[in-house]
């Protein structure tokens, strides 16, 4: 099915796995995908677009798919990102707020709840960014669009995990941390997690539009 209005900058994921876990009945036929945010075109308003797209995988029509509308975003967004965390839920972080601006705020969509509450914010405003998931489960962003306009050199760990222990049981660190910065500030990177779990990024966009024609390769942990 068309997204209303059409979409540009959306992020998406793939629900199924989650699912999967958490329902075992989940017909695993259809596969479920959550469709966030996104603008009419390119430098507008980002928008509070959310749904799931159920596609059904058990035939050989996959072109055509059904939105299932259940809640809104807490916050208009577009070239934000959506990262799949361990439990199945989904972080959904930065990107252009309604007002076109750069945001901080980040939200967790829960798909069996099918709600989206506030997340921690993110230490940085950027959109266009990038973000992994690591092994850990800790979710690391790099670059992207500043509040002045400008490309990032930064980056920073979203932490899901306990970093110490005391008598008491497991004690949450704060929930974000800057990382080093990147050697280039760049925006519309790409980030991929490698086996021994460093990440490499390129292909970003410096702040004179030119392309980055060099990468880099990074340690989040």
């Amino acid at each position: 099915s068309a997204l209303p209005g059409g979409r540009v900058g959306t992020a998406s994921v793939n629900l199924t796995p989650g699912l999967s876990r958490s329902d075992p009945q989940y017909n695993t036929g259809r596969q479920a995908f959550l469709v966030t945010g996104g603008a009419a075109q390119d430098g507008g308003a980002g928008t509070n677009y959310l749904a799931v797209q159920i596609v059904n995988t058990d035939t050989s029509e996959t072109t055509t798919s059904s939105a299932a509308p259940f809640t809104n975003l807490v916050d208009a967004r577009s070239f934000h990102t959506a990262t799949v965390l361990d439990d199945g839920r989904v972080l959904i972080a930065g990107g252009f707020g309604a007002g076109g601006s750069p945001l901080q705020t980040t939200e967790i969509y829960d798909p069996v709840n099918k709600t989206s509450e506030p997340g921690p914010d993110l230490l940085v405003a950027r959109a266009r960014h990038s973000a992994v998931r690591l092994a850990s489960g800790d979710v690391a962003f790099f670059g992207g669009v500043g509040a002045g306009g400008a490309a990032l050199r930064s980056s920073e760990l979203h932490q899901f995990t306990p970093t110490e222990i005391d008598a008491g049981g497991p004690v949450a660190s704060e929930p974000n941390i800057a990382l080093p910065d990147m050697a280039v500030a760049q925006h519309t990177l790409h980030a991929k997690l490698l086996p021994d779990q460093r990440v490499l990024v390129a292909g970003g966009i410096s702040s004179t539009g030119a392309a980055v024609q060099t990468a880099e390769v990074l340690n989040p942990l």
